[in-house]
């Protein structure tokens, strides 16, 4: 399960489609997923999950180049329940109660498939994206 342990409203300016840094609890075990980004997209609202830049961009095997890595992959079933629970904590003005350190706790949750499941779905992607010395050497920053 998991639930919006806090939100702040964000932009960058220009043309970002950025609106808000989520961290995310992951229930019963009190872990927080920091830095997430809840986007309005050509296609609609979508939440990303961290990642950090790399220091050289990257071309996978099916021609897109990468200049951010994905630090945690949320499976489809678990990043439509995400999606909806960020969508609804979202206020456009950015009023969210500051016992929060500014962001909102809302009482909203998502089950999530075991972790076995999760772990699986992010090592396919790894190898669906990257071979393992791609894999490597994006992990490394080099």
């Amino acid at each position: 399960m998991f639930k919006v342990a806090s939100i702040k409203n964000i932009s960058f300016g220009g043309n970002s489609i950025v609106r808000a840094s989520i961290d995310l609890e992951i229930l019963p075990h009190g872990i927080i997923l920091k830095d997430c980004l809840l986007k309005e997209g050509q296609f609609g609202w979508f939440l990303s999950s961290p990642s950090k830049k790399l220091k050289e961009p990257f071309t996978t095997r099916d021609g897109k180049v990468k200049e951010y890595l994905d630090i945690a992959f949320f499976p489809q079933g678990i990043r439509e329940q995400l999606n909806q629970i960020c969508c609804d904590a979202y206020d456009p003005t950015g009023n969210y109660p500051s016992s929060m350190g500014g962001g909102q706790h809302v009482n909203q949750t998502a089950t999530a498939p075991a972790m076995a499941d999760s772990q699986h779905a992010l090592e396919q992607k790894a190898h669906d994206m990257f071979s393992p010395q791609e894999a490597i050497k994006a992990a490394s920053g080099q």
